[in-house]
């Protein structure tokens, strides 16, 4: 029991530390903004940066992991993350600009070197729940940072805040040291890995390649709300910073329950490319719930609208990962990931950027919306397509 527990719970501690961090800045921007004299919407453009970033380091990843463990890469994604948050304190475009550039590179090793270690640990037939549960700290770091993040702007100013970000970042890559002769000490002799060879292997593969195409198309509207949300409700429904934030975390917390549900009930029916398809019709739904979402709109409403995209954009990653390490040769697990997660944080890039461009050059809000809901929705169907010629085969 303690070869699975430990490898998963101090792997989601690193999750839920590293997804704060990288959401910091976001929860912060509309303090941040006039204070460095730019404009809150770049956060779009901040996020592609950072996503970006992490695309490339992700790729990178699997080479790194097999030489050096598991430990030692989140140990420096958790420190790199950190020094992201600090820099950020000297408050000029290019500090933001640097900090952004360091977090973004700290978020691309994450899921590869937590991947490697999962999947040796953890018995096939669980493999939804566990990497379920370990993908819950992606929310639970969210909406960390939603809560904590504007209470300490309101206390300590934004880069009070910022720098007590950093120092929780570095408190777990200490947390993680005991650890790292007991998760290393199964690990298979250190293999070279081609830069390109993962992304190979993947796009040869028809399920890896429907998952890791879906789920760059699934990011593009998760991460669209994550780093867009606490924006557009001050913006467009005259909310303020510390509610908008606290919407965002709520909806989170409901996502990982409804991820731990979907990762318990996937392993159970066992077909799991056709849930998440049908997970993506509900987050489309939600899609277009947040795009009408008018000042005039009581409370309930404006909060009921966020939490279904909200939490329906958060819930399908675990699966998605078991999904691709289940499909992954022998001993291939993190190597897939690395690929898996480069085309996911493509998604990254292009979702937040896309919005933020649209609304920028046209200012309809709607309208970058609706870019989102044809991205989703075609993921869906993909992922619902692949299902049901699975059910065939059988």
């Amino acid at each position: 029991m303690r070869r699975a527990l430990v490898p998963l719970f101090s792997m989601l501690l690193v999750q839920i530390a590293c997804s704060a961090g990288n959401l910091s800045l976001a929860s912060m921007m509309p303090a941040v903004a006039p204070d460095v004299g730019i404009g809150a919407t770049l956060i779009g453009a901040f996020t592609a940066l950072s996503y970006g970033l992490a695309a490339t380091t992700s790729l990178a990843a699997a080479d790194p992991v097999a030489r050096f463990g598991t430990v030692r890469i989140c140990q420096l994604c958790l420190v790199a993350t950190a020094g992201g948050l600090a820099v950020m304190t000297l408050a000029t475009p290019w500090a933001l600009i640097l900090g952004v550039a360091f977090v973004g590179l700290a978020q691309g090793p994450v899921n590869t070197a937590s991947s490697a270690v999962l999947a040796r640990r953890t018995p096939t037939q669980w493999y939804s729940t566990v990497f379920t549960i370990k993908q819950t700290g992606v929310p639970l770091g969210f909406a960390l940072a939603g809560l904590a993040m504007p209470a300490l702007v309101l206390s300590v100013g934004w880069q009070g805040a910022a720098l007590v970000g950093a120092g929780v970042l570095v408190g777990v890559a200490v947390l993680l040291q005991p650890l790292h002769g007991e998760l290393e000490s199964d690990s298979p002799p250190p293999a070279r890995v081609a830069f390109w060879q993962p992304m190979r292997d993947l796009l040869a593969h028809r399920q890896l390649r429907a998952i890791g195409f879906a789920a760059l198309l699934y990011v593009t509207a998760q991460h669209s709300f994550t780093f867009v949300i606490v924006t557009y409700l001050v913006q467009r429904a005259g909310l303020t910073l510390v509610e908008a934030g606290a919407i965002l975390a709520a909806s989170q917390i409901v996502g990982s329950v409804v991820r731990l549900a979907i990762g318990g009930l996937a392993d159970m029916l066992r077909d799991r490319l056709s849930m998440l398809g049908i997970v993506g019709l509900v987050m489309g739904s939600g899609v277009v719930a947040v795009a009408f979402i008018d000042p005039t709109w009581p409370r309930w409403g404006i909060y009921a609208a966020t939490l279904l995209y909200g939490a329906s954009a958060s819930c399908w990653n675990g699966v998605a990962m078991g999904e691709t390490a289940r499909w992954s040769a022998p001993g291939q697990a993190g190597a897939m990931t690395s690929a898996s997660t480069c085309l996911t944080y493509v998604g990254g890039v292009v979702g937040p950027a896309s919005v933020s461009a649209l609304v920028g050059f046209t200012g309809d809000w709607r309208l970058a919306f609706g870019f989102v809901l044809v991205a989703v929705l075609s993921g869906a169907v993909w992922l619902l397509v692949e299902g049901a010629a699975l059910r065939r085969q059988a």
